[in-house]
């Protein structure tokens, strides 16, 4: 049974629904993903469409899977950049990683021309000092650590956002999670970056 958080949030985004002429991305992530997708697009450019699905459920909500699946009915993605690491702390080291798997092989399954990649995700700072690494943190980093663990499984290659973002407090907000406009900034140039290698 899926445990919630006090406030459940998506927000999304779709490009010039139904157009096919274009290569279309699909951006799976939570709030930074949200803050860094327009930053993103920018430097992807008008030939690439960059669809959206930010969300604060974690990866036992079934809304999650729900909501995926409806992206992936709905268009045809060439690359799917993939993040869930922020929420749902209430999972286990092990209960994440089957779950992150699980989700990695059904995007796989359902999406077998896509290019994925399984990106990391940036770190937690202490409230008000942007300097200094959450309690929090230490997870992040086991989760990150499982990232890499399923990616080697599958082959598929990793975006170290965690390692572009950490050590520069300069980039980040105060309340611990989230980035400025030069942290967005770089964060979505990262995403293009890595959406652009893929792509070939």
């Amino acid at each position: 049974m899926a445990i919630y958080e006090k406030i459940e949030w998506t927000n999304t985004w779709a490009e010039e629904t139904g157009r096919s002429d274009k290569l279309r991305v699909l951006l799976v992530g939570d709030s930074i993903a949200n803050g860094a997708r327009a930053r993103a697009k920018e430097a992807l450019g008008e030939e690439i469409l960059l669809d959206m699905l930010a969300t604060s459920h974690a990866l036992d909500n079934p809304s999650f899977r729900s909501e995926l699946d409806d992206f992936l009915r709905r268009s045809r993605y060439d690359v799917i950049h993939f993040n869930n690491g922020l929420h749902g702390f209430h999972l286990s080291a092990p209960e994440y990683e089957r779950l992150y798997a699980e989700t990695t092989s059904h995007l796989l399954e359902v999406c077998p021309d896509a290019r994925l990649i399984l990106a990391l995700s940036t770190p937690i700072t202490r409230t008000g000092d942007p300097s200094e690494f959450d309690e929090k943190n230490r997870v992040v980093l086991e989760r990150n650590e499982a990232v890499r663990r399923i990616a080697e499984r599958f082959s598929l290659p990793v975006n170290d956002l965690y390692g572009k973002v950490a050590g520069k407090p300069e980039i980040r907000s105060t309340d611990g999670y989230h980035y400025n406009d030069s942290g967005c900034l770089l964060i979505g140039g990262e995403i293009a970056r890595a959406v652009k290698e893929t792509k070939g």
